[in-house]
């Protein structure tokens, strides 16, 4: 090849070079205006016990990749970590009860209620076995955790609809749910709120029994929450709607396959398959219809425990639920899900 072809040659490969590379630019500078949605959806929770075949179930079976969203699912210890992830932006969303998502809307926190997986309120108060009645918690210490959190504001939603001032209840921080457990067994305390994933342990404990279960004496109380923050709604919007047509599939998959569900929930927390309290939980779950295949946000159960806590003096101001609750993006979930509604 002599000089002058040579030269044509090497000009004609440096012009493609620099189109493939003003290519990359320009793709480069479309993504930051409109392809935020190839980032991962960051989404958190506490972390998974009984209920974990309903709440990982979407990440078990693969149900955001099939709606284009990439789903990574980050565990914290509690709800208070979690709505601290969703307002400095380090979670895209969390489930959640609304109880901390009221307080950071009055704070200025700029979240929004998009659905929810577990509305329904598993949860119950356990007693020492001599104390007959909620009446007779007046003047006993009742274990719940840090004033604010759903273990204490629960305890107080059921004092105050059973007819007692729970000024009249010693309500005490008393750790975990695990801590508040042992402090019960041990004759520390008298009488705690816990999780419903503990009945089947009175079953088996004569010392203690199920002094009454949130589902009948504050049915309107929600529990899961799906809350998300206002920047990556408005970046990431189809990741929004593919992670919650994801997280419909997934609850509607463990509803309808029971085995599956628990044999997700023991390699979840490494706990048998025939584990007394994974199989109450799911049998609950699914039983009291506590789980929402179609994330459905209810607002009058959002607007009961909003009337309870300024009441109860919990709250100091009311939260615009126009502004908190945001329907769209469930809407468009509910097109691309395959679930009955």
């Amino acid at each position: 090849m002599d000089q002058d072809r040579v030269g044509v040659f090497v000009k004609r490969w440096i012009t493609v070079l620099l189109l493939l590379a003003l290519a990359v630019v320009l793709t480069s500078c479309g993504s930051g205006e409109q392809g935020g949605d190839q980032e991962p959806w960051q989404h958190g929770i506490v972390i998974p016990k009984g209920d974990s075949g309903y709440i990982m179930m979407a990440q078990e079976q693969g149900f955001y990749q099939e709606h284009g969203a990439e789903v990574e699912v980050v565990e914290l210890e509690g709800a208070v970590q979690l709505a601290q992830g969703l307002i400095a932006g380090e979670l895209d969303s969390a489930e959640l009860s609304p109880d901390p998502i009221y307080e950071a809307a009055l704070r200025g926190a700029q979240l929004k209620i998009i659905g929810s997986t577990i509305p329904g309120m598993a949860y119950a108060l356990y007693s020492s076995e001599e104390i007959g009645g909620l009446e007779d918690l007046q003047g006993r210490t009742l274990g719940t955790s840090a004033p604010g959190a759903l273990p204490d504001v629960i305890a107080r939603a059921m004092l105050r609809e059973s007819g007692i001032d729970p000024e009249s209840v010693q309500l005490t921080n008393a750790g975990s749910d695990a801590d508040r457990w042992q402090a019960l067994l041990g004759g520390q305390i008298d009488a705690v709120a816990n999780s419903a994933e503990y009945v089947p342990e009175t079953e088996e404990d004569d010392r203690v029994k199920v002094l009454a279960p949130a589902w009948e004496v504050v049915p309107q109380y929600p529990r899961f929450m799906i809350v998300a923050n206002n920047n990556a709604l408005e970046e990431k919007p189809e990741a929004a709607v593919g992670f919650l047509a994801g997280t419909m599939e997934g609850i509607s998959y463990a509803l309808e396959n029971r085995e599956d569900a628990l044999q997700l929930t023991a390699d979840t927390t490494d706990a048998p398959v025939d584990d007394p309290s994974s199989v109450y939980m799911y049998d609950l779950i699914k039983e009291q219809d506590f789980a929402s295949p179609t994330s459905e946000i209810s607002r009058d159960n959002l607007e009961w425990l909003q009337e309870f806590r300024l009441e109860a003096g919990i709250q100091d101001e009311e939260v615009n639920l126009d502004e908190l609750i945001d329907e769209s993006y469930r809407e468009q979930a509910l097109e691309e899900a395959n679930v009955q509604q």
